[in-house]
């Protein structure tokens, strides 16, 4: 009975640290307090069960003897968490594209933040795996890469070589596709606009920071094909959201 325990405890802790990668995975956050909660409910029967497998004498739960089980099994939970992490690969979801079998599961998943609507984001990944694989150049180059849906990789190489303002990627924003900004996207697009006007004129008569704050707010505005046109960068919108923020951000 006592070994039927711990085999049980053990069975469980493994089980809950698949579940919470998993889980996180899909809320893409490892911090969900509703997922935390659940964990340290199921370490702290884990720790009941395995303890009192282990344990010669009954088990008391304001015991230092408890204390010792839940800190090797919440350790225990902690490792399994990690393997699972490590070892944690998205169900595969493959599209067929010139003969070459694309998984694109894990472009889905990375790009889900930016693009939350499960439709548009697949119409928008099948999209871009098209246009890397119907250029002979890219795709003789990058087969393994998007055979194993390593599409982020491709795309890194792509730019670090100046060759993927030629693909024409903004053309696979639906028209009314709304990106949604997380504090990550904020965060660079931030730090891009900075580096740009340090060394401009506005350094001496703007505040910086809301210069960037205004334009992000205004840039929020937009939907994702207007933001990543090659266009965008000399309209006139842009160019009145300029205007607009240097307005606003003028230090008096």
């Amino acid at each position: 009975m006592k070994i039927l325990k711990i085999v049980i405890g053990v069975f469980l802790l493994f089980g809950a640290g698949s579940e919470y990668v998993s889980a996180s995975h899909e809320l893409l956050t490892f911090t969900s307090p509703g997922i935390l909660i659940g964990c340290f409910l199921v370490i702290f029967f884990c720790t009941w069960i395995i303890g009192s497998g282990i344990s010669k004498e009954k088990l008391k739960i304001r015991s230092f003897q408890f204390i010792k089980y839940f800190a090797i099994c919440f350790g225990a939970f902690l490792i399994l968490a990690f393997v699972n992490l490590a070892t944690y690969k998205e169900n595969p979801e493959i599209i067929t594209i010139n003969g070459i079998n694309i998984d694109i599961a894990e472009m889905m998943s990375g790009s889900k933040r930016m693009i939350p609507d499960e439709k548009q984001r697949k119409l928008y990944c099948i999209c871009i795996v098209t246009k890397l694989a119907n250029d002979k150049n890219i795709s003789e180059k990058h087969i393994d890469e998007l055979k194993s849906g390593k599409i982020d990789e491709i795309l890194i190489s792509l730019k670090s070589e100046s060759k993927l303002g030629t693909l024409n990627l903004e053309e696979c924003f639906d028209s009314n596709t709304k990106m949604n900004w997380t504090s990550k996207i904020e965060e660079t697009v931030k730090k891009d606009i900075l580096s740009n006007l340090e060394n401009s004129r506005y350094a001496k008569t703007n505040d910086l920071n809301k210069f960037c704050d205004c334009q992000i707010t205004e840039y929020k505005k937009l939907t994702a094909k207007e933001l990543s046109s090659e266009e965008f960068a000399n309209s006139q919108k842009k160019q009145n959201i300029e205007k607009e923020c240097d307005l606003k951000s003028r230090i008096k």
